[in-house]
């Protein structure tokens, strides 16, 4: 999981400070387009997670960012997985809170959703970076 420090938006970007949940006492930055990343993380994940909650998948998400790339025309190889997750993890911040001042069933089910969707974008984040770091290290056979 990621730890935003801070999130700023500049135009048609987002800029991401942020450190991961781990030994290393590292901080990160990370730059997002806003389209189309939002425009899929509001209109394909957010619904899938509000369908299977809990039960959703890493290959759901891969294959519903791998349909709305298809209809964007974005190759899949360039999605920005790790931007996805930062934007989960944002926002479950945000809903989270405007629980202290809304505490509406749609703002609950705003956490939850942004909460699913932030813990299997971090694995699925974690899973590409991994491949790409095996494929590309030092040591790798080419394919």
């Amino acid at each position: 999981m990621y730890n935003i420090l801070n999130c700023q938006q500049e135009d048609s970007v987002l800029r991401f400070t942020f450190g991961t949940l781990d030994f290393e006492d590292r901080i990160w930055h990370h730059a997002v387009l806003v389209h189309p990343l939002t425009e899929w993380f509001e209109n394909a994940l957010r619904p899938l997670a509000r369908r299977y909650g809990k039960e959703t998948t890493t290959k759901q998400i891969i294959d519903s960012v791998a349909d709305m790339a298809e209809r964007a025309s974005v190759p899949f190889a360039s999605v920005d997985w790790l931007g996805l997750a930062l934007l989960a993890v944002q926002s479950y911040c945000d809903a989270a809170a405007d629980l202290a001042t809304d505490a509406s069933p749609e703002t609950e089910e705003r956490v939850s959703e942004s909460a699913v969707l932030a813990e299997v974008l971090a694995e699925v984040s974690e899973q590409s970076a991994s491949a790409i770091n095996s494929r590309f290290s030092p040591g790798a056979k080419a394919a």
